[in-house]
This record gives C-alpha cells, structure tokens and sequence, in this order.
C-alpha cells in the first residue's frame, strides 16, 4: 500500500510539473492615466489584461470620463490643470491659474475697479466692492456692510 501512495505521489508530481500553467494578469490593479483633456473634463484610461477562452492574454483598454466646471486652463495650446492659488502682488493680489484670471487691488474700495477679470476670450470686466446684501426668497433685502478704504496685508 505504501508503494502505491509514493508510485501516485510520484506521479501527481511528474503531471503537476509538466503541465502548462494557464497566464495570468498582473497582481496589483492598474493604475489610471490621463488620456485626454478638455476644459472641463479628463479622460482617464487604464488597461486590464484578461485570459481568453483559448488561454491567451489579451489586453482590454477601460476608460472613464470626470467632469467638472473650469478643470483646466489653456496654456499656449496645452490643456493643464487650473487652480485657485491666489498670489500677493505689489499693487493687490492676483488669480491667474483659472480660465477666468482675476486680480485685486489691496483696497476693494477703489474707484477705478478693485476686482478686474479677464475671461479666456479676452474680455476684461471691472468692478468695485460696495458692500455685503442679503435679499431673501420674498425679495425682502438688507444692506448687512458696507467696504471702508483699507490696504491689503499678507
């Protein structure tokens, strides 16, 4: 008896050791890379390798798309990721990594227009900060503050 159990035992190794192990994909999930880009939205790609009915590896390409208002910034021809980074400048502040730039001077109260945005098309918008409102549904409305002339500080 103990013949036979070493003779199969023999013999499940001898099969085990020449048989073809069927290919499988790589361990770890794959990791998704921009394929695309727009000014509001990123096409995400990513490959899965899978075994098809005859034992070979084949690849499968997965993409999906994220939306969002404003995701990028045209930057001579190249789409990159916008921002809302404002930075401090001699005269104010300035947001330039958006479609929409803007700057602000140090004192909202000026005349001349505190706040100037540029839209991508080139339009330049100027205006001033009077103050805050608030107007309910009812159209109800109340004047909360109004700016005083200040200077911007770090």
């Amino acid at each position: 008896m103990k013949t036979h159990s070493v003779l199969l035992l023999l013999v499940t190794f001898a099969f085990a050791a020449s048989a073809q192990p069927v290919p499988r994909g790589p361990g770890p999930a794959p990791e998704p890379r921009v394929a695309a880009r727009g000014p509001h939205h990123r096409v995400w790609e990513y490959v899965v390798w899978e075994v098809d009915p005859y034992g070979e590896l084949s690849p499968r390409t997965n993409n999906f798309t994220e939306l969002a208002t404003g995701m990028h910034v045209n930057l001579g021809g190249e789409w990159r990721e916008a921002s809302s980074d404002i930075a401090i400048t001699a005269t104010g502040a300035r947001a330039a990594h958006a479609q929409h730039s803007m700057e602000f001077l140090g004192n909202f109260r000026a005349p001349s227009g505190a706040v100037t945005i540029t839209t991508p098309e080139g339009q330049v918008l100027r205006t001033s900060v009077l103050g805050i409102s608030y107007q309910d549904a009812s159209g109800k409305a109340i004047f909360v503050a109004e700016t005083k002339d200040s200077n911007g500080v770090d």
